[in-house]
């Protein structure tokens, strides 16, 4: 599932949208992956990513919280070869990382905010629960939620809800298909939708929106 069809879901079921903060991107375009969260507070402890990652199991994203700092990196190439030793299928970062061409070489696929060759340099007093959750700036994430990465960003569903958020995420994904086949077909959407009526309703009530409007006839968008 795509990033996109995940928070459309998640509106759909009035879960709040959790995203990791815009500006953070794949080391390498069109990279994508989905798994359980595997976090860690770093505060300056680079021992703690391979704690981590020790602690992790095979098909797990690696969530490094390094407090979104921009002079220092976090992550290189040693960290992500034991990545991918362990079989995990992805690391995102709340900050930065270094070795950019030997990590796409390893081929662990990486999101984070950029990079900066100096590694950690400082520790800070380190927190009591470090691997049990982390945050990306006011989002925290628990170990288990789960974590959609792609091109469009990065985004958390509490896993307590991970099975709804699927299923509706699916019914939207089929809903769009079968729209898309229509078109092809010759409906356009705006027929699909019946835009000319929503536009005349809308001019006797500005307030409506499309949502509200899709909703009253029964259907999405």
């Amino acid at each position: 599932m795509t990033t996109a069809l995940v928070a459309d879901a998640v509106i759909r079921l009035g879960l709040p949208a959790t995203i990791a903060p815009s500006g953070i991107r794949p080391l390498v375009a069109g990279s994508k992956f989905a798994g359980p969260a595997s976090p860690v507070v770093l505060n300056g402890y680079a021992d703690r990513i391979l704690e981590c990652i020790y602690r992790s199991d095979a098909g797990n994203v690696l969530l490094l919280d390094n407090k979104g700092r921009s002079d220092e990196a976090c992550f290189g190439d040693l960290a992500a070869h034991e990545a991918r030793s362990q079989g995990l299928v992805g690391v995102v970062i709340w900050g930065r990382h270094r070795d950019s061409v030997e990590v796409e070489e390893i081929g662990v696929p990486l999101f984070s905010y950029g990079t900066y060759p100096l590694g950690m340099q400082r520790t800070f007093p380190p927190v009591e629960e470090p691997f049990a959750l982390c945050r990306f700036d006011e989002v925290n994430v628990e170990r288990g939620d789960f974590v959609f990465a792609d091109d469009d960003g990065v985004l958390f569903v509490p896993k307590d809800h991970i099975e709804s958020v699927m299923d509706t995420a699916e019914e939207i994904q089929s809903a769009e298909r079968a729209q898309v086949e229509k078109i092809r077909a010759g409906t356009s959407l705006r027929e699909q939708l019946q835009f000319d009526r929503y536009l005349r309703e809308k001019k006797n009530n500005p307030t409506l929106t499309l949502g509200a409007y899709m909703k009253k006839i029964g259907r999405h968008f």
